[in-house]
């Protein structure tokens, strides 16, 4: 895409915040959140597994609105950005400021392997040619250890700041304190909440949630040594085609990647237009993986061979993106 063609579709979007939408999806969160306790309470098997999948609902939801103020497009006031990530942040476990930091980076970053944090991972298992075994086997098992462990880079995130970026680790380390704070908070005013039943089979649906929402975005694209324009951050992207109610509803529009990556400013209940417009742009270029389709074929690749890392006998795995789904023009 010429930096021109980019021009001429942001000129045709709409990046006005509408703060509404985010406290609608806080109000309907509330809402779930009492049918979730309803339903524990109401007890049964049908009962418990609506219950959990309520729960995950609400933790995704939290997830999206986290990324959504971390990007400050929840609102034109920071502070008011601030108060919804860290806010929203209570049901994703994720700290806001660590997570703003880290994600602000990997744009800037998008496919360049040594130097988006997002890759740290994959850069030290090519550094060494292989991947443990452990996460081979989550692979495979479709386990959401990376889900899991992602979370606990951002629990770390301070002290990794102590020696990349100083100045930038109080707040990481304020957002960080914050969340147990509020968990204890919580605690003395409901400890009931806490018994483990009550949201482990939730947490571990939203993790599963959240690695097959999340890994085909950026899974075996091919990579750049150089900084991507924001007009070319598609080569190293790719968006997913989900039905319109788990799109709107469910994930908040976060599937819609490419378009995230190219126009980062413009809110999620604004990413079908912007769609619409890249897809135009780019034809046959545009990368969009149908539903979880991606996961489905991957999954039964070696990991290697999704990440390109070098393996054992010295084969080199490089990226395919030969299972890429292409949109239907009817779509």
């Amino acid at each position: 895409m010429t930096r021109e063609a980019y021009a001429a579709i942001k000129s045709q979007l709409d990046f006005r915040d509408s703060i509404l939408s985010s406290f609608a999806i806080i109000a309907l969160d509330a809402a779930l959140l009492v049918a979730w306790w309803a339903l524990l309470q109401q007890g049964g098997v049908p009962a418990y597994l609506a219950s959990q999948v309520l729960l995950a609902i609400v933790m995704f939801h939290g997830f999206c609105l986290v990324h959504e103020a971390g990007h400050g497009n929840c609102s034109r006031k920071r502070w008011l950005n601030t108060w919804i990530g860290h806010y929203a942040s209570i049901f994703c476990a994720l700290p806001f400021f660590s997570w703003k930091h880290m994600h602000a980076r990997h744009h800037v970053w998008a496919g360049n392997p040594d130097k988006d944090p997002a890759n740290n991972s994959v850069q030290r298992w090519r550094a060494k040619g292989r991947v443990p075994w452990i996460v081979r086997a989550s692979w495979r098992t479709w386990i959401p250890l990376a889900a899991f462990t992602q979370m606990l880079v951002f629990w770390a995130y301070p002290l990794r700041l102590l020696r990349e970026d100083r100045a930038a680790m109080p707040q990481a380390l304020l957002s960080v304190l914050f969340l147990p704070a509020a968990y204890g908070a919580i605690y003395f005013v409901a400890p009931d909440i806490f018994e483990l039943r009550h949201f482990s089979l939730g947490v571990v649906i939203y993790l599963f949630a959240n690695e097959l929402v999340n890994v085909p975005h950026h899974a075996d694209k091919l990579v750049f040594s150089d900084r991507l324009p924001l007009w070319n951050q598609w080569k190293a992207t790719r968006s997913c085609y989900y039905p319109l109610f788990v799109s709107e509803s469910l994930v908040l529009n976060f599937n819609f990647h490419i378009e995230h990556h190219l126009f980062p400013a413009l809110p999620w209940f604004r990413l079908r237009r912007a769609r619409t417009l890249i897809r135009a742009a780019l034809g046959d270029d545009y990368n969009e993986a149908i539903g979880i389709r991606w996961n489905l074929i991957n999954r039964g690749r070696d990991i290697e061979s999704v990440l390109g890392v070098r393996r054992d006998d010295g084969e080199s795995k490089r990226p395919s993106t030969q299972h890429d789904q292409r949109p239907s023009a009817r779509r």
